[in-house]
């Protein structure tokens, strides 16, 4: 390398480093540098004095413009600095506490307002480094009237109902953010924007406000110092204080303050892309003993433009038929509550019993929280069955009740949290003669990563039901519990774990106890493995019993896209009866649990 290469880079190197130190508070530091030859090689050699770290200066916040926020407001404000007084006068809390001020202004209701800049001042007599920021707060806005723009065919009054302010409130934006989230939410639009505009401003135009970089002059780097002291001479910078949230500021500034109940109406503008309403989806699967199975569903997301779902599925299986009929009407009476209704008919023909049945219910369901939800039913069902060549025609009407908490990152493919589900239903049947039950289950699955991006997962699940109130023949069959098969306890045919009548078919019983476990491994983006091992029986006593327990075992493959894995599944009983086939197989959609 040349002398005067190395010269010229050392040049850039004293230029960097001297940013790195001020950036770290060392604004009084000296470096030197030179390039001298060392057996007949340029050397070069840099000298660095950091000397002491300066410290932050009370930071000041200067508004411009006619009004000036309330002293509550601005006392919020400083809170959210990360500019402190005395403390080491580094440049990212200059930066960030700009941002910072950006968010707070529209959250403390000022959706207009703009961070237009920053003054810093270096002061090397008392090592000190002074802020200021020029704000534009512009007037304190309220929640005025709502414009809804883009919408086809969704009732804006229902769009209404989901706001979470009330008319003239103090604006908030995390307000308008909720909003937002709660019309995304919908799955009635593709895309979905809420925005905040003054009252006289046109619509389509460009709104005054902060931008997502947090400000007017936000920027990135270190502080541009000037002061007392440095290579110039030159006396330190000062920054007008007037309408700063000083005193002295106050005085100086001759601004008019508005009263905290003086706003202006800010007009909310909702801009929305309305989704595809209506849908049509298919789905397959197949299994050992229960052969191929078909579903078809038609779906319409805003049947009477309020949110409200109607959807109607069609599914065939060569042991099972069924036509079903579904309404949710959404935020029902309240918010996150939904009236639900349906209407099914369902053929069935298993070893176990023969079903025609046709159900009506309506109930409500109620989110109560992210994670806690409840819903309860009246349901009436019609049923004719046959069972070990007896013929029973009977009317049920059940109130269902559950409460569930999911605590999982995803639907159909959690990798971490659990989830529990409590249900209890009582029955009353009539037919040949008035009878009386209650149904109750617990079903509860968790889910453990085994290393940070979740290539590992083990994954465990448990269901405990009870019948009560009758005996097992007087419940009807449909109704009693049944073990066996995917989705229950893989390696054995669908519903044939538990007890058998004379011609070894099964009967279902009044109680039921399963436990799995799996181990599942993704080693690519698109496929994984899955060894998993399932237990439990059926019981004709009221409660488990935990005897006689009926275990299977077997490998599955996953292959994960963008809705779900699909998945198949090989398994064989552990310890299986002289009627049980030595291996079953199950493809579906979705994990197993």
């Amino acid at each position: 390398m040349s002398f005067a290469t190395l010269q010229s880079r050392l040049r850039d190197d004293l230029n960097a480093l001297s940013s790195v130190l001020r950036s770290q508070g060392y604004y009084g530091a000296r470096l030197t540098g030179r390039v001298r030859r060392q057996e007949r090689r340029p050397v070069a050699e840099i000298v660095v004095a950091p000397g002491p770290r300066y410290a932050y200066a009370d930071p000041v916040l200067a508004f411009e413009g006619d009004t000036r926020p309330p002293d509550e407001v601005v006392a919020a404000l400083r809170q959210r600095l990360t500019v402190k007084a005395d403390a080491p006068a580094l440049a990212k809390p200059v930066i960030d506490s700009q941002g910072r001020l950006a968010r707070a202004l529209p959250e403390l209701g000022y959706p207009f307002a703009e961070v237009a800049g920053r003054d810093v001042v270096v002061d090397h007599a008392v090592r000190t480094l002074a802020v200021t920021y020029r704000i534009a707060s512009g007037p304190r806005a309220a929640f005025g009237a709502t414009r809804f723009d883009g919408l086809t065919s969704i009732d804006p009054a229902y769009l209404d109902r989901l706001k979470p302010w009330q008319p003239g409130a103090v604006y908030d934006q995390d307000q308008a953010d909720l909003y937002q989230r709660r019309l995304s939410r919908t799955g009635l639009f593709d895309l979905i924007e809420v925005n905040a505009r003054r009252p006289d401003t046109p619509a389509g135009a460009d709104q005054d406000g902060p931008d997502d970089g947090g400000g007017g002059a936000a920027g990135s780097g270190s502080p541009v110092a000037t002061g007392r002291g440095d290579s110039t001479g030159a006396a330190p910078t000062k920054t007008p204080d007037a309408g700063t949230d000083t005193a002295a500021g106050q005085a100086a500034g001759q601004r008019v303050a508005r009263a905290a109940g003086d706003r202006v109406p800010a007009t909310m503008v909702v801009t929305a892309t309305e989704a595809q309403h209506r849908t049509i989806s298919t789905g397959a699967g197949y299994a050992t003993t229960t052969g191929f199975e078909a579903d078809v569903t038609w779906e319409h997301r805003n049947w009477l433009g309020a949110g409200e779902r109607l959807r109607l599925t069609g599914r065939g299986a060569q042991i099972s038929q069924a036509l079903t009929a579904e309404f949710t009407k959404p935020h029902f009476r309240r918010l996150n509550q939904s009236l639900l209704a349906n209407l099914g008919f369902k053929r069935q023909d298993t070893d176990a019993f023969t079903e025609r049945t046709a159900t009506v219910g309506v109930g409500l369901d109620r989110q109560l929280t992210r994670r806690w939800s409840i819903g309860a039913s009246a349901d009436l069902t019609y049923s004719d069955i046959t069972q070990s060549g007896v013929r029973d025609q009977f009317g049920l009407a059940a109130l269902p009740i559950n409460a569930r908490y999911d605590g999982t990152d995803s639907l159909l493919n959690p990798v971490d949290g659990y989830r529990v589900t409590v249900r209890t239903a009582p029955n009353l049947g009539v037919g040949g003669s008035t009878f009386f039950f209650e149904r109750n289950e617990i079903l509860a699955s968790a889910y453990w990563p085994l290393d940070a991006a979740a290539h590992w997962v083990v994954a465990a699940r448990t269901r405990l039901g009870s019948l009560v109130g009758a005996d097992t023949d007087t419940i009807p069959a449909n109704r009693r519990f049944f073990a066996g098969g995917g989705g229950s306890i893989r390696g054995f045919g669908f519903q044939d774990v538990g007890p058998k009548d004379a011609e070894g078919d099964p009967v279902g019983g009044r109680s039921v106890a399963e436990a799995g476990l799996e181990l599942r491994w993704r080693f690519a983006e698109t496929f994984g493995l899955v060894p998993f091992v399932e237990a439990g029986n059926v019981y004709d006593d009221t409660l488990p019993g935990f005897g006689s327990v009926k275990a299977g075992a077997g490998l599955g493959v996953r292959y994960y896209t963008s809705f779900g894995p699909i998945r198949f599944d090989v398994a064989t009983p552990i310890n299986p009866g002289p009627d049980d086939r030595r291996v079953q197989f199950y493809i579906s959609i979705g994990q197993s649990f």
